[in-house]
């Protein structure tokens, strides 16, 4: 209702430009929210020149190789003073799991304003559990590859996700990092959940997933994931949508709705805690209740002799 009242009071509402390429199917949802606060066209990089943008998403379609021609036509809408907000993967990762270095050229973009998407997946102990079927078999089991992280007490899933490396720490900032107890893996060949993932603690370094360039007129936001905003890792208890949504409305209408939500979350993020402190909350919730429950037929039995 708030969205709605707020682009009735507006003289013009933002347009944002969606470009998505083969995977436009699979984010109805995101589509739907963002539209409640902005004007959404779908565009590509041909296109795109056709609309007076205000803001502009890319999101990696896992198939698509930019051209030279798409690079600048990106590079010369953030050097318009417009916001660009980029969701792309450093490593493919396709619906059979089969796993492919990305050949989408975004670098090429990236590393004009310092930034660069590496080539490797993010893992976590901090992550989902996956329901996944091979063959006659299915799998439920915590997967690595699925990072829970949280912005602002909204918690995020992200799938298969890339590092970003800032090259110019003066003109980057960061949004986001991967939990504690996170770090990343290159060369990764296979991403099943029967490949069991472990990293050394020492080689745990809260990868950056999301960061902004702030030297030049207009801004640049990177996040190492496409699937963020994908139907299937978004439900009532997801706020990726949301974080999306409120990014953009902070870019485009000085965070005038930041602070509302669009759709219950469901649960707030739990702080993060040790293997030990977890091992030891499970016994107590084990033994607790039996012990409990002993202490009360022993008080019952004292009363009884009493009586």
């Amino acid at each position: 209702l708030t969205s709605s009242l707020y682009r009735m009071s507006r003289v013009t509402v933002p347009m944002i430009g969606f470009i998505s390429g083969a995977t436009r199917e699979r984010t109805g949802l995101f589509s739907q929210v963002l539209s409640k606060q902005f004007s959404v066209v779908d565009v590509n990089t041909t296109t795109v020149k056709s609309y007076v943008l205000d803001g502009l998403i890319y999101k990696d379609d896992r198939k698509t190789e930019l051209t030279s021609d798409d690079i600048t036509t990106l590079d010369t809408f953030v050097k318009n003073g417009k916001t660009l907000l980029v969701l792309a993967d450093g490593v493919w990762v396709d619906d059979s799991l089969a796993v492919t270095a990305s050949k989408s050229n975004i670098n090429a973009l990236l590393k004009k304003y310092t930034i660069e998407l590496n080539k490797d997946l993010v893992v976590s102990n901090n992550s989902e559990t996956a329901s996944f079927r091979s063959g006659f078999m299915n799998y439920v089991v915590k997967y690595p590859y699925w990072i829970k992280a949280a912005v602002k007490d909204m918690p995020l899933i992200m799938p298969w996700s890339s590092s970003i490396k800032q090259n110019n720490t003066k003109d980057t900032s960061v949004l986001m990092s991967a939990p504690q107890g996170s770090g990343f893996v290159s060369g990764v060949q296979n991403v099943l959940p029967t490949n069991n993932v472990q990293l050394p603690r020492d080689q745990f370094t809260s990868p950056v997933l999301a960061v902004e360039s702030t030297g030049n007129a207009g801004k640049l936001v990177v996040i190492g994931n496409s699937r963020l905003i994908e139907d299937d890792f978004n439900s009532r208890s997801i706020s990726n949508i949301d974080f999306i949504s409120k990014l953009m409305d902070g870019y485009l209408s000085k965070g005038i709705l930041s602070n509302i939500k669009y759709r219950d979350t469901g649960f707030i993020q739990l702080p993060e805690t040790t293997d030990s402190v977890k091992q030891t909350v499970r016994y107590v919730n084990i033994i607790a209740p039996g012990l409990l429950f002993a202490l009360f037929g022993f008080y019952l039995s004292t009363q009884r002799k009493k009586v």
